[in-house]
């Protein structure tokens, strides 16, 4: 009996040195960058990976907030292929949201053929960039910290992703297979109405000034902006918009106005009448993503938000 008491203990000092091993070497990949997680703590049955998913080995991202179209006001990623390819993949991205955890996967690369060659100074360059991306509608995300986690199947990353009213962030953690250039993006206010007023000669500048004052009328507020980087306003230090003036004798008059309330069909049929009786450019926007033109070469163009 002395033999199998042996073999029995001899068993299981092998078996803990063995689980002692697996642990240690958990902690050195952990401890080595604790930002990158293991495939196998992700764990979502809804989610299919195609087969003609190729291996990626790195992604950069190009990340901003956007108002105008039919999807409305909403976050844009769009991720691009850190290494060149002979053919030109489409990224296929699919996301879920469960409480404050974002875990955005990427389930295919759609191949559209080989890339166009394109001349450079070494000869004909017949690589590309692969690159692909997905919306979250900014309306469904609140004021809170979120984690962010890109998970593909040759990697996983862990990032944190900040929500508040005036600026969305993105940390990235050091890592060797997802980066980006832009930390913080600062949406646009739901409302304001902002636009320009553009004209030639200095004979317009009264019906300039008189549609101005009929916007203070309706109920618009002169406001300022913070001047954020990466939101497309031309601000003056001071957060109010700038005017313009070149040669020979043409100017631009910038709005940045409160809407308080005031909806932008208003709006728009009071620049209307006042567009018609004059020689005035006029554009304007608001933060839900209406948009509205008076050329006087081009006519009128409008789009209500949400029609």
């Amino acid at each position: 009996m002395q033999p199998i008491t042996f073999m029995k203990k001899r068993l299981k000092l092998i078996i803990m040195r063995t689980i002692q091993s697996w642990i240690l070497l958990f902690l050195l990949l952990t401890a080595c960058n604790e930002n990158v997680i293991l495939l196998d703590e992700i764990n979502d049955d809804q989610i299919n990976y195609s087969d003609s998913l190729i291996s990626i080995s790195g992604l950069s991202l190009y990340w901003k907030h956007f108002v105008f179209g039919d999807e409305g006001r909403r976050i844009i990623f769009e991720f691009y292929d850190i290494k060149e390819k002979n053919y030109d993949y489409e990224l296929v991205f699919h996301y879920t949201i469960d409480k404050n955890t974002i875990n955005v996967y990427l389930i295919d690369t759609l191949n559209h053929g080989k890339c166009a060659a394109f001349p450079s100074p070494y000869g004909l360059d017949t690589m590309c960039i692969s690159k692909g991306g997905f919306y979250i509608s900014d309306t469904i995300l609140i004021n809170d910290h979120y984690k962010f986690e890109l998970i593909t199947k040759d990697f996983v990353v862990h990032c944190d992703f900040n929500i508040t009213d005036s600026s969305y962030q993105l940390i990235i953690p050091d890592n060797n297979n997802f980066t980006c250039s832009i930390e913080n993006v600062f949406p646009i206010p739901k409302d304001i109405v902002y636009g320009s007023i553009v004209f030639n000669g200095n004979n317009n500048m009264d019906d300039a000034n008189k549609l101005k004052e009929e916007y203070k009328k309706l109920g618009l507020q002169n406001t300022t902006l913070p001047d954020y980087p990466n939101r497309h306003f031309f601000l003056n230090e001071d957060g109010t918009p700038i005017d313009k003036t070149w040669p020979p004798d043409k100017y631009s008059l910038g709005l940045v106005y409160k809407s308080n309330g005031i909806s932008f069909k208003k709006i728009a049929e009071l620049t209307k009448d006042v567009f018609t009786d004059s020689e005035l450019n006029i554009y304007l926007a608001s933060g839900m993503g209406d948009e509205a033109r008076f050329s006087q070469t081009q006519g009128i163009f409008i789009v209500y938000a949400g029609e």
